[in-house]
């Protein structure tokens, strides 16, 4: 063992008895314990190329990784990409795009060397903040270790200075690293870091999505050519309460208009049903049917949302009206999309910034604004036109990353 991993098992050590009463009466921190000391992944055999270990610990990361891996693949005949995470919605969108995935275990030493020999990859990609002490040590040993769209908050920043004996060491042990904003590149430079380059990968339009998903939604959607399609994307069950009276207008303002609904957590059926309910919305769950005529359609499923996206005449991105930080709106604007959020995108300050400057992002006050939008054909025009040019500016950013990429595949055996 070494020092990090006593600094790991001391705490460790001191919490057990909370631990072990947990994982007797508590299902989810069973399920959890058993995944990060008991699961690790088979051991794959040598790729016929090449292969490229990511790591993207949540949906939004994950979703990062597949754009690289789409882009790795189309540069590289028979590359391989595999996938480790830490989230269970995380690793059903990988699998649902056809990915090997699995979960990373506890960054104990020897879980973190078995998992590098097991996934016996030419090249680990670590997304965002996901910097483990011994998983970076292991990997780094037989392979080039790579973090993109790398951050540095504030917070972690200060405690990356104060347990500098640690952070210093493993910083430099990067391959490369491409800062997703300045601050973050200027932090992991004074730490030793070799920064390549710097700019948000969120920030590029998006790669369309299977044209076989994209059908097979719309089939089970039931979207018409002339349809007026709203798709309320990673909302909670709230938003939909507060959203029930523009439904409502929208369906008596715009002939054939379709609302459908993309749960941030598709678990919360229940309670997206009751909030529904309470507002007389009628509603259809995605996994229960095929749409029939329902004012809501749910699509209560992982690894479609791009897809719906890509279907939709304008796009509302939740978890904006309910203090959540916001989710992920670079995603829809990158398809063209008309896109609006609420005024609580915290999590997303520097996107809604750069589109907001470029027209092509709507903040709306109050979820009654959202109808202006949808009844003013020029209003959507600029949103989609403006968002799609912003984005494309971006796009550098990518070429940057992919070239670095090839380098080092290409010095591989």
């Amino acid at each position: 063992m070494n020092l990090v991993d006593w600094v790991y098992l001391v705490p460790m050590v001191i919490c057990s008895p909370c631990l072990l009463l947990g994982a007797l009466f508590l299902p989810k921190i069973r399920i959890q314990l058993t995944r990060m000391f008991f699961q690790l992944p088979p051991a794959l055999g040598p790729a016929k190329a090449h292969r490229v270990w990511v790591h993207a610990a949540s949906v939004g990361e994950m979703a990062l990784g597949i754009r690289l891996a789409r882009l790795l693949e189309a540069e590289h005949k028979g590359l391989e990409v595999v996938f480790s995470t830490n989230r269970d919605t995380a690793l059903d969108l990988a699998k649902a795009q056809g990915f090997f995935v699995c979960y990373r275990p506890f960054d104990f030493s020897f879980l973190s060397r078995s998992l590098v020999k097991r996934l016996n990859a030419d090249l680990l990609v670590l997304i965002e903040a996901e910097l483990w002490p011994n998983l970076v040590k292991q990997a780094e040993r037989s392979v080039p270790v790579v973090m993109i769209n790398g951050r540095l908050s504030d917070k972690n920043a200060q405690s990356y200075q104060r347990f500098r004996w640690i952070y210093r060491p493993l910083i430099g042990r990067l391959h490369r690293i491409f800062a997703g904003d300045q601050n973050s590149a200027e932090r992991f430079t004074a730490l030793g870091g070799e920064v390549q380059g710097t700019g948000n990968l969120k920030l590029g339009t998006t790669a369309l999505p299977e044209a076989t998903l994209v059908d097979q939604l719309s089939a089970q959607a039931g979207i018409k050519p002339k349809d007026f399609v709203l798709v309320f994307g990673s909302i909670q069950p709230q938003e939909l309460s507060l959203m029930a009276p523009v439904i409502k207008e929208l369906q008596g303002k715009i002939p054939q208009f379709r609302a459908i609904v993309v749960p941030r957590h598709p678990d919360k059926r229940a309670e997206f049903q009751a909030a529904a309910a309470e507002a007389q919305l009628s509603i259809e769950l995605a996994s229960k049917t095929t749409y029939q005529s329902a004012d809501v359609f749910v699509v209560d499923q992982i690894g479609g949302l791009t897809a719906l996206y890509s279907l939709s005449h304008l796009v509302f991105v939740g978890g904006s009206f309910t203090n959540r930080g916001g989710q992920n709106m670079v995603e829809p604007a990158g398809l063209g999309k008309p896109t609006a959020v609420g005024p609580y995108t915290d999590n997303f300050n520097e996107p809604v910034h750069l589109l907001q400057e470029a027209g092509g992002l709507a903040v709306l006050k109050s979820p009654e604004d959202l109808i202006g939008i949808a009844l003013d054909p020029n209003k959507l025009h600029s949103l989609s036109t403006q968002g799609l040019l912003c984005l494309q500016q971006q796009q550098d950013h990518w070429k940057q990353v992919i070239e670095v990429f090839n380098e080092i595949i290409s010095h591989r055996p």
